[in-house]
């Protein structure tokens, strides 16, 4: 018997074995959350999505949060109950930190977002708020816009 006959049959011998599995299956049903849908306002941006809670304090200086990747319905719910003075953008740029990283190491794109949300808080509070204290979150891949935004020392001031 040849070495590569002996593989083969080797291999057959040891997958016999297996089959049936002597595993047993006892998946459980894995049931999903609806998520919970914020109630406010939202407003497309040039990078990401603005949302005002719908119970939105409106100070003067409004602290703005900024999520990059992520389930963005939860920012949206945590910030309308815990921050309801507070504004959050959140912005989905696809798969990998380089994706972010690409795009926010360029300063104009977050000086623009910024920019941006303060005119939409003008807009909704009649020219009375503008944004205040900046709160960078990520999730997985979405660490390389805050990388990027950190590495620049204007940006990195004022967050």
């Amino acid at each position: 018997m040849s070495h590569i006959e002996f593989a083969l049959l080797s291999a057959s011998v040891q997958s016999l074995s297996q089959n049936p599995s002597p595993m047993v299956e006892s998946a459980r049903p894995h049931l999903r959350i609806d998520p919970p849908v914020a109630d406010g306002n939202r407003e497309a941006l040039t990078v990401g999505t603005l949302f005002v809670p719908g119970n939105f304090g409106g100070s003067e200086f409004v602290p703005i949060v900024v999520q990059f990747h992520g389930a963005f319905w939860l920012g949206e719910h945590y910030v309308s109950i815990l921050m309801p003075e507070a504004v959050i953008v959140s912005v989905q740029l696809g798969p990998g930190s380089r994706v972010y990283n690409d795009v926010f190491e360029h300063p104009m794109v977050f000086t623009t977002m910024i920019k941006e949300v303060n005119e939409a808080l003008a807009w909704v509070t009649d020219g009375y708020s503008r944004g205040g204290r900046i709160f960078l979150s990520s999730f997985s891949a979405g660490y390389g816009a805050t990388r990027a935004i950190l590495r620049n020392p204007e940006h990195y001031d004022r967050v």
